[in-house]
């Protein structure tokens, strides 16, 4: 059964929820008239028997002395393919396959199959895949890429649209007009790039400024104590010079950000951002030329319960170097034998740098962890959508055609695209 070939004739066609790979209980039962019985309780035993050529089988026992049928499922782009080695044709699901994919729903009603989309990633006569390493023991099936590959594009998958040419200055105008910090009895006003902590990934937490009092050491190079936590400039017990008095306005523009969260959702780069996230996003670049001059300026990972007017934890300050240059966002191409590879790189002075860190909304960490206030909010959203793929995806070549041609044709409108190994976007079309 595991080299089972799927047909019109003996497979049944489910609808996925429109741009996931989502099926939910509401379309399964809109295309069967089976049903759970409320009572008594019906055992359903499932297997996980293979998963070769894109086809995952399963062997699916109704009443514990009922005999195994084998379900076989294929993920399309838009659709589930379900087959059975009983009943099931392409006008009616059978009984073992409604219920076979009716436990595979979790608590929201519905079962996603993303992991079990790789199309043309195996060898149809071999039946295994190049690509992927497959493991099916008692605790389940894994699926995960090999370490020699990133992460890939599946079609069917969101790319961004509608982005728009822009005009960004090359860096933020120093406006600290070279006002010293003072400093009594070692006593140090520093800042924080902060947010807070966010259990679920899908949301984001926005970036936010805070102040923190602390002892600097003997030779003043850096903080040897940090002590509290300052949202309010009444609060702050040395001298302030002006420079100071401006970001503590700052820091109180920015607080009622503090716990906005928001979910990126797909859309395009024009219409995705809330209000609140374009307010914050243009304070940050009135403050950021003040920001980054400052000494001893960290970033701090807030808890997500954690109060103010509290010591910080010091395994929660991150170390970076604050430029008031504004990077410059480059696609580079790379041609391998099977597949494309396409990654985000920052460009400053005339050098690429990958990006290491971008974990704080608006800005991006190199890997010599200089760290940059981007100059967009279309910037932002191109940052964050490669992140997902941890800044680097490929694309087989019998993908590129289509939506990701096109994309790449956008993105060269826009920003820097480079393709290495004497290859372009039409010659890679070609072959």
């Amino acid at each position: 059964m595991t080299n089972f070939v799927l047909s019109p004739e003996n497979s049944y066609l489910l609808p996925f929820e429109e741009g996931t790979w989502k099926l939910s209980l509401l379309t399964l039962n809109a295309h069967s008239e089976h049903r759970r019985p409320s009572s008594p309780y019906l055992y359903v035993g499932r297997r996980i028997i293979s998963y070769q050529n894109e086809i995952l089988t399963l062997g699916v026992t109704i009443e514990r002395d009922g005999e195994e049928e084998k379900v076989c499922l294929k993920v399309l782009r838009e659709h589930l393919q379900v087959s059975c080695s009983v009943d099931t044709t392409s006008a009616y699901l059978s009984y073992h396959a409604y219920h076979c994919l009716e436990r595979m729903m979790n608590y929201d009603q519905s079962v996603d199959f993303e992991k079990y989309y790789w199309p043309n990633f195996f060898t149809p006569k071999m039946g295994k895949s190049k690509f992927l390493t497959i493991i099916n023991d008692r605790m389940g099936l894994d699926i995960e890429l090999k370490p020699n590959y990133s992460s890939f594009y599946k079609p069917g998958a969101f790319l961004l649209q509608d982005l728009q040419p822009q005009d960004l200055p090359l860096s933020y105008e120093d406006a600290s007009r070279e006002v010293p910090q003072l400093v009594l009895d070692e006593e140090v006003l520093s800042f924080f790039v902060t947010k807070r902590y966010q259990l679920f990934k899908q949301y984001t937490s926005l970036p936010f400024l805070l102040a923190c009092e602390g002892r600097l050491k003997k030779d003043r190079s850096a903080v040897k104590q940090y002590r509290t936590l300052i949202t309010d400039s009444a609060d702050v017990v040395i001298l302030l010079n002006a420079v100071q008095e401006q970001l503590m306005n700052y820091v109180g523009e920015m607080l009622p950000f503090d716990n906005k969260t928001f979910h990126i959702k797909n859309g395009s780069a024009r219409s995705n951002w809330p209000e609140e996230v374009h307010q914050l996003f243009n304070t940050w670049q009135k403050a950021w030329p003040l920001v980054a001059v400052q000494p001893f300026l960290k970033c701090y990972l807030l808890g997500r319960t954690e109060n103010y007017k509290v010591k910080p934890y010091r395994n929660w300050i991150i170390n970076i170097q604050p430029s008031l240059l504004v990077p410059q966002l480059c696609v580079v191409c790379n041609m391998r034998n099977e597949y494309l590879e396409i990654s985000l790189c920052v460009k400053v002075d005339g050098k690429l740098h990958t990006i290491a860190y971008a974990d704080y909304l608006f800005f991006v960490q190199d890997e010599h962890r200089n760290f940059y206030l981007l100059g967009s909010l279309q910037d932002v959203e191109l940052v964050q959508w490669f992140k997902k793929y941890n800044f680097c995806f490929s694309v087989l070549k019998c993908h590129f055609e289509g939506d990701v041609s096109a994309f790449l044709k956008q993105l060269e409108t826009i920003y820097e695209v480079r393709y290495q190994n004497g290859k372009s976007r039409s010659k890679i079309n070609n072959n």
